[in-house]
């Protein structure tokens, strides 16, 4: 069975919210607290962030929270939070459609500011290391 992955529209988002709520929580907390699900959530409502859903059949094994960072000279995806299980088994999924939303909007790249593990499940995808985020 392949993994699919949809993404969570804003008119959707309260439908969905019960079934990822847990996942959203648990990657703000390991990701240092900076923001809550309730933050996450209104962001996503508000169209300012997008969140995705990875599923296999009716399981959802992980979800992805995005965002479009514009700088001076580029137009990036970011992936801001994400939570999932059986990393390795998906993270191809993921890759390739954001990849493509990546042309579909013009973007220069897709980056990630993100732990050890799942750093290590994207080098095995051919990503490379930008810089180091450091907490002091």
């Amino acid at each position: 069975m392949t993994f699919e992955l949809f993404a969570v529209l804003p008119d959707e988002l309260a439908a969905t919210w019960p079934f990822i709520a847990d996942r959203i929580e648990r990657a703000c907390a390991a990701s240092g607290a900076e923001m809550s699900g309730v933050h996450v959530h209104q962001r996503i409502a508000d169209g300012e962030m997008q969140c995705y859903v990875i599923v296999r059949g009716a399981e959802i094994r992980a979800v992805v929270v995005t965002e479009v960072n514009v700088y001076p000279l580029k137009k990036m995806i970011r992936i801001v939070l994400m939570q999932g299980d059986g990393m390795r088994d998906w993270i191809d999924t993921l890759r390739d459609c954001l990849q493509a939303w990546q042309m579909q909007i013009g973007a220069d790249g897709i980056e990630a500011e993100c732990r050890p593990g799942f750093a290590r499940a994207l080098k095995a995808t051919g990503a490379k290391v930008k810089r180091v985020v450091m907490q002091i």
